[in-house]
């Protein structure tokens, strides 16, 4: 069993990656828009991060798109225990480095930062970063407003202001709602449901 917990914002982490969400550095917008990252190793590092961040619905989200682009079931389950001993080297290094990522809260010790960007070179850690950088914020988001609905079914999260709760629900909203919709339909939906019982 794998204990997860909310990751939530206050109201500085939300604005300030808010604004880094809007206008992002030239080189965050050349690596997101690149394409040069295999889609389904990006799924994959964005589900580890949404999984540590403790956002259910970013977490079906990148699990169920996974699947689409060719992850088994079993992978699936390693990697929503954060069980990533089994992968090859060349993704094992980016799940390892993106669970830290997150683990941290976007602030990466420098030296496993290093490692990480030696391994795959300037450019390639580079477009990693970029959509960890995008998903460490997303994910974060989501889980402050599942942290609103669980205040709203009265059992509030831990460290967790109602005020940067309604903040946020009411400037995401339009962006996430669509995704809690989209899950209800996805047809990898009752794959994830399964794989995620499994794993708590």
């Amino acid at each position: 069993m794998n204990s997860i917990s909310k990751r939530v914002h206050t109201l500085s982490t939300f604005w300030r990656g808010f604004g880094e969400l809007i206008h992002p550095t030239p080189e965050d917008r050349a690596s997101m828009k690149s394409g040069r990252i295999n889609k389904s190793f990006v799924e994959e590092i964005e589900l580890i991060v949404s999984r540590v961040n403790g956002c259910r619905t970013c977490t079906y989200v990148h699990s169920a798109n996974a699947l689409q682009e060719g992850l088994s079931d079993k992978e699936l389950e390693e990697l929503l225990a954060l069980d990533l001993g089994h992968f090859p080297a060349e993704r094992a290094v980016a799940f390892a480095f993106a669970q830290h990522y997150a683990e941290s809260d976007g602030k990466p010790d420098p030296a496993a930062e290093q490692r990480f960007r030696d391994y795959y070179g300037p450019q390639m850690s580079q477009d990693i970063l970029a959509h960890l950088r995008f998903i460490q914020f997303s994910s974060v988001t989501g889980a402050t407003i599942q942290a609103l609905l669980s205040r709203l079914r009265g059992q509030p999260v831990s460290g967790s202001s109602l005020w940067t709760e309604l903040i946020v629900f009411l400037i995401s909203a339009p962006g996430y709602l669509p995704r809690l919709a989209w899950m209800e339909r996805a047809t990898a939906y009752g794959r994830v449901r399964d794989a995620l019982s499994q794993a708590e």
